[in-house]
């Protein structure tokens, strides 16, 4: 497999782990920090705004997985860089709420 195609399987699940919260709170009507909130990265969004963000990660990790479906055999290594983008991603958000919600 190419090594190209691990770093993929990575970015795939970052894309699938940051989606599922924004799905969770757009379907939930509350509102949600998102990128294009004001200020950036800050800011609370609108459901709708929070559901579209996470439809583009959810198409966006369709995509990789896709492309990468005829490169990736189930090798160890995919399956670790696979489980490694969830957590790392998980991990990560988990301490930027952390740091955004301290007061």
């Amino acid at each position: 497999m190419p090594r190209y195609a691990y770093l993929a399987c990575f970015v795939a699940n970052y894309f699938i782990t940051n989606g599922v919260p924004h799905f969770v709170y757009g379907v939930s009507d509350e509102r949600f920090i998102t990128p294009f909130a004001s200020p950036t990265f800050v800011g609370d969004s609108s459901p709708l705004v929070n559901i579209s963000r996470a439809l583009f990660n959810f198409f966006a990790e369709y995509v990789l997985i896709a492309w990468l479906r005829p490169k990736v055999e189930s090798s160890t290594l995919a399956i670790l860089m696979t489980r490694s983008g969830i957590l790392v991603t998980s991990v990560a958000l988990a301490l930027y709420f952390e740091h955004l919600c301290r007061f």
